[in-house]
């Protein structure tokens, strides 16, 4: 069973249960795809405590609004979120930001660590807005390590095509010998 399955019966964190869960879900299709989704999951997560918590505020009109860099250093968001956890999920927003604008190639320890992080902030969440709170720990061993069903198409599909390339090619390479 996965980390973040819990999320699916709450129906208050349908908001960002899902996208938590396809963030574990993708962690096998390849790293970089499982840090992209992480940080949409924690983007979720942001905007979720936003709506739920009249405390917080930030400048929506310097910053554009949808910023989660802006939502996350808001004096109002760092007031309420602990130092050390405010720390991890800087990292997801900034290792996702390596990944998707600088070509970093992350590894399969970086996607781990952002969905870790991800996890103790939605603890965070639930144990401070939740109703029914159950303390719960991160396992690296609940991270399905099996690609789904589209993956393992799309590497078929991928080969398939490769091998149609390389037939076209020798027949192509054979024409032109002939000339």
């Amino acid at each position: 069973m996965a980390n973040f399955i819990f999320l699916k019966d709450i129906e208050e964190y349908r908001a960002f249960g899902e996208p938590c869960i396809n963030a574990e879900s993708v962690f096998k299709e390849s790293p970089q795809s499982c840090i992209s989704s992480t940080r949409t999951a924690l983007e979720c997560a942001v905007k979720w405590m936003y709506r739920k918590d009249k405390r917080l505020s930030y400048d929506k009109q310097e910053n554009n609004g949808s910023d989660l860099y802006y939502r996350m250093t808001s004096s109002s968001f760092k007031n309420i979120v602990p130092g050390q956890l405010l720390s991890k999920i800087h990292k997801i927003r900034t290792m996702a930001n390596s990944v998707l604008h600088d070509g970093y190639t992350a590894s399969e320890e970086d996607a781990i660590k952002c969905l870790e992080y991800l996890f103790y902030f939605v603890q965070w969440l639930d144990k401070r807005y939740g109703k029914n709170y159950e303390p719960r720990k991160f396992s690296v061993d609940k991270v399905p390590k099996n690609p789904s069903m589209l993956s393992q198409g799309m590497k078929y599909a991928g080969a398939a095509l490769g091998g149609v390339l390389v037939t076209v090619g020798a027949y192509l390479f054979a024409q032109d010998k002939k000339r």
